[in-house]
């Protein structure tokens, strides 16, 4: 979920300082009553529902997002939870604007589980210091937890069950690479488990009867990585074989060389989990073998990566040609949960750690072979200098639109 100040401050009718979950799992299930049969809360938690109806990203491992059930009143509200007690100092960072991806919330029957983060977050002083490097605001991700909690409805309520902390912990953003933006976290249901995002590019199998871990899996027990420095990045996505597919990037330590503009990115991994909790993975550097390599220097560029930048309009002449840069090794984008056909094939998205216009979409075999890669270069016109100005009009400094791609 991307909120951004006129969405806040719709919801800021209701509670002004906190971000606010409309649920509508009630409707969606036909809850009623209580779980435990009674209108009191039963000793013990009721056993969860394996009956999951919402169980991940998008919904399907297509990730759809389509539903044939018909949507309440926007303006009725069932309940309000506060899954991040934060945003009031987030938006602070950012002028009022809350730049963060939050988790879609998993249905299951009568039950739903929710992202909810907890720890410290230490504000700039002054608000915004984030991007001069100080160690606060988005800079101090670190110091965030993250957790996953499973609600159950009882007498038209949601009732807390249980809480699961996970070690996880998003990218850096330390230099800017990420603009402050709050990577997603974002758990599955299958198999009759939920499966949380872990540290160092593994994942926790976790009981949804008692919330406690029963496996931590980790894809990278034989490899060398740098634990610290090694992201699940994106959603997880399961298939209908109950197989779970996410993104793992490695990135250069922070504390020695910028990991976004300075290193190129050490390692970046497709991943597959069967239910038996078996691990295999692929590089993105197997999966694109006719990407341009990591050290290539000659990827494209724009006039925005120009020292001394020239004056609006671009191009400066009819005949100026932008430069190239350094490539960087292909990589997901951070975000991207990876979308699975009927057919068994796996679909993600691919870019240059250093130049996000050299990117792909990738078709990846079951076997985590690769089946086809498709640039995504010189496809689409972004309508800058053409549907919208460059610059403000007698203006050759103050941009309106430049090109720039995903993360």
């Amino acid at each position: 979920m991307l909120i951004r100040k006129n969405l806040t401050a719709r919801f800021s009718i209701v509670l002004p300082v906190f971000a606010i979950v409309f649920l509508i799992a009630c409707w969606l299930t036909g809850c009623s009553g209580s779980s435990g049969g009674s209108g009191t809360q039963p000793s013990g938690p009721p056993p969860a529902s394996n009956h999951p109806f919402w169980a991940q990203w998008g919904s399907t491992p297509q990730h759809t997002g389509a539903t044939t059930v018909a949507a309440q009143q926007l303006n009725k509200k069932i309940a309000d939870i506060v899954y991040d007690p934060f945003v009031t100092q987030e938006q602070a960072e950012f002028s009022g604007d809350l730049v963060a991806h939050y988790q879609a919330t998993l249905t299951d029957g009568n039950d739903f589980y929710m992202e909810s983060k907890s720890g410290t977050y230490p504000s700039c002083n002054p608000a915004g210091d984030w991007a001069n490097g100080t160690a606060c605001g988005p800079n101090a991700w670190n110091q965030l937890i993250w957790n996953v909690t499973r609600y159950t409805w009882e007498s038209g309520q949601p009732v807390l069950i249980w809480t699961f902390q996970s070690d996880w912990k998003p990218e850096p953003n330390v230099t800017g690479g990420l603009g402050g933006w709050e990577p997603v976290f974002h758990p599955v249901l299958a198999n009759s488990f939920i499966y949380v995002p872990g540290a160092g590019g593994t994942v926790w199998k976790v009981d949804k009867n008692t919330g406690k871990s029963v496996s931590q899996i980790n894809p990278f027990a034989m490899g060398a990585v740098d634990v610290k420095n090694t992201f699940v990045s994106g959603p997880l996505t399961v298939d209908s074989a109950g197989n779970i597919y996410y993104n793992v990037i490695e990135l250069a330590d922070p504390a020695v060389i910028d990991p976004w503009f300075g290193s190129d990115v050490l390692g970046a991994w497709l991943v597959k989990l069967t239910s038996a909790d078996a691990a295999s993975i692929a590089t993105y550097a197997s999966l694109l073998p006719n990407a341009p390599t990591g050290n290539a220097v000659n990827c494209p560029g724009t006039f925005r990566n120009v020292s001394p930048r020239p004056a609006f309009p671009w191009p400066p002449t009819p005949t100026s040609v932008p430069p190239t840069l350094a490539c960087g090794s292909q990589r997901p984008g951070v975000n991207v949960a990876p979308a699975i056909a009927a057919d068994g094939t796996i679909y993600t998205a691919s870019r240059a750690h250093f130049d996000s216009m050299v990117s792909y979409l990738v078709a990846v075999n079951p076997d985590l072979t690769p089946k086809w890669q498709a640039s995504m270069q010189q496809l689409l016109q972004d309508g800058c200098g053409v549907l919208l100005p460059i610059a403000i009009a007698n203006s050759t400094t103050t941009p309106i639109c430049w090109s720039k791609g995903t993360t």
